[in-house]
């Protein structure tokens, strides 16, 4: 099991050096990966040093982010993420969030719920 580190330098979190300082003093990390994507557009999976961390992660490895946001500048793109990495068996934590991989498996129950739901009250019309 392998402890991989992810920084992502945009405009909201331009500096690098704070976020490993960060992940460095509450973990200790086996191989680092970086991306500099000051648009905030792009799609994580897409990122260069993102794409070769997905590929190399196997399960029961664990990813460190400094915040979540480095997953993901929206919601979709952190669960898009967030989803992507779970379905490998990567357990993710976050300095500031703590252990994502629990968030998320609660934040996609309550949307498959919602789905459920809605399917629900559509049927019964």
């Amino acid at each position: 099991m392998t402890t991989f580190a992810y920084v992502r330098v945009t405009a909201t979190h331009p500096n690098e050096d704070a976020q490993r300082d960060e992940i460095a003093v509450a973990h200790r990390v086996e191989r680092w990966f970086k991306d500099e994507e000051l648009g905030g557009s792009s799609c994580i999976l897409e990122l260069p040093g993102f794409s070769e961390l997905f590929k190399l992660a196997r399960k029961g490895d664990t990813l460190i982010v400094s915040a979540n946001e480095c997953l993901g500048s929206s919601v979709p793109a952190f669960l898009q993420a967030l989803e992507a990495l779970q379905k490998k068996g990567v357990q993710v934590m976050s300095v500031q969030g703590g252990d994502l991989s629990a968030f998320g498996r609660q934040v996609f129950r309550t949307l498959n719920s919602i789905a459920r739901l809605r399917d629900t009250v559509r049927g019964a019309r």
